[in-house]
C-alpha cells in the first residue's frame, strides 16, 4: 500500500461519518479555545493580583518596628535598605495607650506615620475609600482612629471627627 492509499482510506472513512467527523472537529475546537480562555483568564488574574499586591502592600517596603525596650537609629534603617531587592525602609514609631474617649476607656496603638505610609501598611489605595467619617486628608494635629477605638463593642461610636 502506497502513502496516497492511506490518505484515500481515511478520507472516504472520514466522508461516510459526515456528522461525526464534523462534530469531533467541532468539539475539539470548542476544547482548544475553552482551554486558551481558561488559561488566558488564569494567567490575567494572576497578573493582576500579584500587581495589586505589589502596589499596595509595596512588596519590596520593609516596615521597622522597634521594640519595646529598643531603641530605632537611622544606621539600623539605612542597614535594612542595603539588603538586596529593598526599595524602601520605613521606620514606624508605634506604642500602645490606654485613651479615654467620652468616659470611655479603650485600648489602642498609637502609629506616628505619613499618610503614605498608612495606606501602604493598612494596604489601602485611598485613605478617603478606607475611612468612614471625617476628612481623608492627614495633617499635623489629626489622628487617623480606628473603627475599635471610636466604636464600643456594642457598636455606640464614641469618637466623632473633629473632636
Amino acid at each position: 500500500m502506497r502513502v496516497t492509499d492511506y490518505f484515500k482510506l481515511a478520507w472516504s472513512a472520514a466522508w461516510e461519518r459526515r456528522g461525526r467527523t464534523i462534530g469531533a472537529i467541532v468539539g475539539i475546537v470548542i476544547a482548544i479555545v475553552a482551554l486558551g480562555l481558561a488559561i488566558g483568564l488564569g494567567q490575567g488574574y494572576k497578573m493582576l493580583t500579584t500587581s495589586f499586591f505589589e502596589r499596595v502592600f509595596g512588596t519590596n517596603t520593609v516596615f521597622l518596628f522597634p521594640g519595646q525596650n529598643s531603641q530605632l537609629t537611622i544606621t539600623d534603617v539605612y542597614e535594612v535598605m542595603n539588603i538586596p531587592h529593598v526599595v524602601n525602609a520605613i521606620p514606624i514609631l508605634s506604642t500602645v495607650a490606654r485613651v479615654n474617649i467620652n468616659g470611655h476607656e479603650v485600648t489602642a496603638t498609637i502609629i506616628g506615620a505619613t499618610e503614605q505610609e498608612i495606606m501602604q501598611l493598612y494596604g489601602v489605595t485611598s485613605l478617603s475609600n478606607a475611612i468612614l467619617a471625617g476628612a481623608p486628608v492627614l495633617t499635623p494635629g489629626l489622628a487617623l482612629v480606628g473603627y475599635d477605638v471610636a466604636f464600643t463593642n456594642t457598636g455606640q461610636q464614641i469618637a466623632y471627627p473633629g473632636r
